[in-house]
C-alpha cells in the first residue's frame, strides 16, 4: 500500500493542476493511490516468498550480491551466489510472463486516456503519458534484458 500513496497524491497534484476542483482530484488520487497500492502489495506478496526461499539458501551476507546479479554488475564469482541469482532471473521470467499482458493493457488504456485528454487541451496529462510510455517500454525491453542477463549468469 505505501507504493500508492505517493502515486495517490501525484494523480491528486496533476488532476488539481489540470483544473478539477479539490473534491473531485481528492476523490480521483485516493481512489488511483489505492487501486495502484492494492495492486502492488497483491502482486508483490507471492514473489517476495520465492525470492526469500531461494535467497534463505545462502548467507545473509550474499543476498545483496545476489539480488544485484539479477540486474547489473558483475557476474557473481562464487558458485552459490551465481546459482541464486540464476534462480530469481528465473522467477522474476516467470512473474512477467504471467502478468505482461495484463500490465500492458491497463497501462496501454492508461496511456490512451492520457493521450485524449492531451488533445482535448489537458496538457498536464503529457506528464502522465510519459510515465505510461515509460512503464510500457520498461515491459517490452525486461525480458530483453533478463535473458541476457540470464545467459550472463549462465556463462560465468
Amino acid at each position: 500500500m505505501l507504493f500508492g500513496v505517493p502515486f495517490g497524491i501525484a494523480i491528486f497534484v496533476v488532476t488539481k493542476a489540470s483544473g478539477d476542483t479539490i473534491p473531485a482530484a481528492l476523490g480521483f488520487g485516493a481512489a488511483s493511490g489505492l487501486l495502484v497500492g492494492a495492486t502492488v502489495a497483491l502482486g508483490s506478496r507471492k514473489p517476495r516468498g520465492e525470492m526469500r526461499q531461494v535467497l534463505e539458501a545462502l548467507p545473509a551476507a550474499d543476498w545483496a550480491a545476489a539480488r544485484t546479479a539479477t540486474w547489473r554488475g558483475p557476474v557473481p564469482t562464487h558458485p552459490e551466489v551465481r546459482a541464486a541469482a540464476l534462480q530469481l532471473v528465473d522467477l522474476r521470467l516467470d512473474r512477467l510472463k504471467r502478468f505482461r499482458k495484463w500490465v500492458v493493457a491497463v497501462f496501454g488504456f492508461n496511456l490512451v486516456i492520457a493521450v485524449v485528454n492531451i488533445a482535448i487541451g489537458n496538457w498536464w496529462s503529457v506528464l502522465a503519458a510519459l510515465a505510461w510510455v515509460g512503464v510500457l517500454v520498461d515491459q517490452w525491453h525486461a525480458p530483453r534484458r533478463l535473458q541476457r542477463r540470464r545467459q550472463l549468469l549462465i556463462a560465468g
